[in-house]
């Protein structure tokens, strides 16, 4: 009944963890494997960025991406996706197989409880990257090390694990600690001491076995808790700072409180190992799977001690487990997640053959690197710390105008490609620069060195669509449609594109065009502050103030950090 329960759980795990690709890091591992097939090495330095080109690049998960890339070879991204569901399904299975055997008197629905916690935090995490095999790592070295107090022999095996591991993914050092630990306790009761002695030595000599091992060791844990770091990937943080709580952190929480009960029927090895990854894993949200897999058996231990006194404890526990897991769950789908990498602005530039250096955004640097290749080399990607250092990743990712302004003058890229924020409106105002393609995604935006640019949006601005009044004049509003037309084609399902029609209706007076298109977007794009900032605009143009001030007042209480509004509810008076 038991191994079923685990079965079941496992294979909720897969199911749930086939979704769309978002993750930024995913192209540039399947780039960094392509280029090592291609080249039949491993990089000592940067090939894909021009502000790195060259420069030592730390530390290489390389076996995880070959393996990626040729999972991607032969089944395209499907292939990944179910793969690495796979690896996080084993993971689950291998921690909730081990707990099983050092909580014998583990009832079902305790069993249950517990694995579907450890489900939902390892889930958070199970997505097609490196990291995601170092959870199915960890949980199938400590069922080893285990297994190894009662049959010495099986010591053999753990140093070549480390070695996999640490060609794998950086985090291969908490395995050793995990070694040093059992170590420590194998010693206190005076239980076959050489055989762990040799294997803790062994585990640490078997990080050396890879490509720079040094700064893999360094490199790994450098940033963890560094606040620069977390301002700009929220999940190098604190799972408890505002934005990243979810119900994987509750399940997390939970193991951790009836672990905390559980220690008093444990050993030093187990307890010592918990109370590391622990530290760990409410320091850095990414580090929390590796705690919950360490947590689990003294969390199941403590659920037990518990229901001694609090009979059927583990039956609503199960069922509050099943909650929270079932709360991430999504319909299985497999590809990339729509909306989150410039697919049609990378289209863009290969129809019209435009190459070169890139200025792009730091998300956007993966998904450019395995497309465009290197005939166009990236600004920065998610590389950052172990390639550029966090400074330079800040910089780039949280620029004002002037510096964005210092940082095109001194690397000179010719090639735009970032999200259609301001810096899409303060780039096509700027002389020398001109806006070729947007869409909700991403904006092209290409250095203007000779004749103008052919596809260039000059009349339409969509990064300042509310500035109704440039387009009055005659010559420019026709313009503006004609380039319309052409947006619209380009991009017919973009949201600043409808809304870039509301303004060239607005601006020809075309109040009933405008009204219909407001209804289009109300149903196609609802609760977007674009689509609301639109409606604002239409009742300034039918110069109707209470509209206007109502308009204004719900943009300020849904979106407080915009600063459009504040200067319209000023100059309106709006009570």
């Amino acid at each position: 009944m038991k191994r079923a329960v685990l079965i079941v759980v496992a294979l909720l795990v897969i199911t749930t963890r086939v979704l769309p690709i978002s993750d930024p890091d995913y192209h540039w591992h399947l780039a960094t494997g392509r280029w090592v097939m291609a080249h039949h090495a491993v990089p000592a330095v940067d090939p894909f960025s021009h502000t790195a080109f060259g420069m030592p690049w730390k530390f290489v998960d390389w076996l995880a991406d070959v393996f990626m890339y040729l999972l991607h070879r032969g089944g395209g991204d499907a292939a990944v996706q179910i793969a690495f569901a796979l690896i996080g399904a084993l993971a689950v299975l291998l921690a909730s197989e081990r707990a099983s055997r050092l909580v014998e008197r583990a009832s079902v629905p305790s069993l249950l409880a517990g694995a579907l916690a450890l489900a939902t935090v390892v889930a958070f995490r199970t997505t097609p990257r490196p990291q995601t095999a170092s959870f199915a790592l960890l949980a199938g070295l400590l069922l080893l090390v285990d297994a190894a107090k009662t049959s010495p022999r099986r010591l053999y095996f753990v140093p070549p694990l480390i070695a996999l591991w640490q060609n794998v993914h950086s985090s291969a050092l908490l395995g050793v600690l995990v070694v040093l630990a059992e170590a420590i306790e194998a010693a206190r009761q005076k239980r076959d001491v050489r055989a762990w002695i040799a294997t803790s030595v062994g585990s640490a000599l078997a990080l050396l076995c890879a490509v720079r091992p040094i700064d893999r060791l360094v490199a790994g844990f450098d940033h963890l808790g560094d606040p620069r770091v977390a301002e700009l990937v929220p999940e190098w943080g604190t799972p408890f700072r505002a934005g990243v709580f979810g119900p994987w952190v509750v399940a997390a929480g939970a193991l951790l409180v009836f672990a905390v009960v559980g220690t008093r029927r444990s050993t030093f090895g187990p307890v010592a190992s918990a109370l590391g990854l622990s530290i760990l894993g409410f320091a850095s949200a990414r580090m929390l799977p590796f705690a919950a897999i360490a947590l689990l058996p003294l969390a199941l231990e403590g659920l037990e001690v518990v229901a001694e006194r609090v009979r059927h404890v583990a039956i609503p526990l199960a069922l509050l487990a099943a909650v929270g897991f079932f709360l991430r769950v999504e319909r299985p789908r497999t590809g990339l997640k729509e909306g989150v990498f410039p697919e049609r602005a990378v289209a863009f530039l290969n129809e019209h053959h435009l190459e070169g250096n890139l200025f792009n955004e730091y998300t956007f640097g993966g998904y450019l690197m395995w497309t465009l290749g290197e005939r166009s080399k990236v600004f920065v990607d998610g590389r950052s710390m172990a390639l550029y250092g966090i400074d330079f990743v800040r910089q780039a990712a949280l620029a004002t105008d002037h510096q964005l302004v210092a940082l095109l003058d001194r690397y000179e890229p010719p090639i735009i490609v970032v999200p259609p924020d301001r810096r899409m409106g303060f780039l096509q105002r700027k002389m020398g620069w001109a806006l070729l393609y947007f869409d909700d995604v991403a904006a092209v935006i290409v250095r203007e060195t000779g004749q103008p640019q052919p596809f260039a949006y000059r009349a339409l601005t969509p990064g300042s669509w509310f500035e109704v009044g440039r387009l009055r004049d005659p010559v420019r509003l026709a313009a503006a449609q004609t380039e319309l037309s052409r947006a619209q084609r380009e991009a017919p399902d973009s949201s600043i594109v409808l809304v870039s029609a509301i303004t060239v209706a607005l601006a020809a007076k075309d109040f009933a065009k405008a009204d219909a298109l407001l209804a289009d977007a109300d149903r196609r794009f609802p609760g977007t502050q674009r689509v609301a900032r639109a409606h604002l605009i239409r009742c300034i143009e039918a110069e109707d103030r209470t509209c206007a001030c109502s308009h204004a007042r719900h943009i300020q209480q849904e979106w407080p950090t915009n600063t459009y509004t504040a200067g319209v509810v000023h100059a309106l008076a709006c009570p």
